[in-house]
């Protein structure tokens, strides 16, 4: 097996999906596309991977229960890793705080209008249910920004 040609197809496909998070049998899918590495195995994969100077290997990032409902679903995009990353493309800190900021903003307006037609239908329980959420969301929110002030002092 040629290892530069191997090296060389992972640093690409890793440099260029969309998602920089891919999974190791997403990536050795990929990679047996290739009649060069038909015969390579998802072990042979993560131990080359785990002595890359410039890929990173990681479990998961999704809970456990995540997965489990997301399978009793009937969906299979979330694949339990492990998981690779170039080390270009791991997010520094304030990038994955802007990401959380953005995402908090985003669940808080969906709650908000959840919540505005549960109080049209007046479906109390729900509207219950909606500000409990919408509070908890508030309070990550608050929660974000104190650890955004500490680092910044």
């Amino acid at each position: 097996m040629n290892l530069e040609l191997l090296e060389e197809q992972i640093l690409d496909y890793l440099g260029q999906t969309t998602n920089p998070l891919v999974s190791v049998p997403t990536l050795c899918a990929h990679l047996q596309e290739s009649q060069e590495f038909r015969i390579l195995g998802e072990s042979r994969l993560v131990e080359f991977l785990q002595k890359h100077e410039r890929c990173r290997l990681m479990d998961s990032p999704i809970s456990p229960g995540a997965v489990a409902l997301a399978e009793s679903l009937g969906e299979e995009s979330l694949s339990r890793g492990p998981y690779a990353i170039l080390d270009s493309r791991v997010p520094t800190m304030d990038q994955v705080s802007v990401m959380m900021a953005q995402q908090l903003e985003t669940l808080k307006e969906a709650l908000a209008k959840a919540l505005s037609q549960a109080r049209e239908r007046d479906d109390r329980a729900t509207a219950d249910q909606l500000l409990e959420a919408l509070s908890r969301t508030e309070k990550i929110q608050q929660g974000l920004s104190k650890a955004a002030e500490k680092k910044e002092d």
